[in-house]
């Protein structure tokens, strides 16, 4: 079928979808990501958290890979925690 402008595409579906487009996942998402921003307001500078975030991970991975090098604890995959 090939594409003419001067032809309506009357294929359309109808308005509203009859699917519940508010799911409770997509709802519980929204209020998480509320929470999250309500406390980062509570944050005078929130871009000095935000600039030292990726280095405090890189820190915790460093200090986690010592102890498995160590042998103190069994290495794990993000998977399996």
């Amino acid at each position: 079928m090939s594409f003419d402008p001067k032809q309506p595409y009357n294929d359309l579906p109808l308005l509203p979808p009859s699917g519940d487009l508010e799911t409770k996942p997509v709802l519980k998402r929204c209020i998480a990501v509320n929470k999250l921003k309500g406390a980062g307001d509570l944050i005078p500078n929130q871009a000095m958290l935000i600039n030292a975030t990726p280095h405090t991970l890189h820190a915790a991975a460093e200090a986690a890979e010592r102890r498995v090098e160590r042998g103190g604890i069994h290495r794990q995959s993000a998977c399996e925690i």
